[in-house]
C-alpha cells in the first residue's frame, strides 16, 4: 500500500515472519523503511475503536496509539492440515495440528517441509 502512496503502518506483536531467516527479515524491514513505511516490531495492540471523526484508533499495549482510515488485522490462522492426512506419511504434528519443523522448515520426514501458519516449533 505504501508503494501506491498510502501512508502505511505495520505493527507486529513480536517479530515479522518468525519462521523466516531473520537476516532476510532485516533486509525486508530496511526496504520497508526506505519506502517510508512505518514498520514496528514488538508492538502488540489491545484494541481498535472508532473515533468521532470517523478514523480508527489502534490502542497499543504500551499506552500509545495509531490513528488510521482503515485497519487490516492479520492475526494468523489455525493450521488446517487434517485433510492432508500427514500421519500417512509419518509427519509429526503438535496438539493444535501444526506441523513440527526445525529451523530450516524440515519436518521429521526427509523431503517434506512446512512453513507459515501450518508450521510450529522444533520437532
Amino acid at each position: 500500500m505504501q508503494a501506491f502512496g498510502v501512508e502505511t503502518t505495520v505493527l507486529a506483536r513480536n517479530k515479522f515472519l518468525a519462521h523466516v531467516d531473520q537476516e532476510l527479515i532485516e533486509i525486508l524491514l530496511e526496504s520497508m523503511k526506505k519506502l517510508g513505511l512505518d514498520a514496528r516490531t514488538q508492538t502488540p495492540f489491545t484494541g481498535v475503536t472508532k473515533l468521532e471523526n470517523g478514523l480508527l484508533r489502534v490502542t497499543l499495549a504500551d499506552g500509545g496509539h495509531v490513528d488510521a482510515e482503515s485497519v487490516l488485522a492479520a492475526l494468523g490462522r489455525p493450521p488446517n492440515v487434517g485433510p492432508l492426512l500427514l500421519e500417512n506419511a509419518g509427519v509429526k504434528v503438535d496438539a493444535s495440528g501444526a506441523v513440527l519443523i526445525d529451523e530450516f522448515q524440515n519436518t521429521n520426514v526427509p523431503g517434506i517441509y512446512a512453513l507459515g501458519d501450518v508450521a510450529a516449533g522444533t520437532p
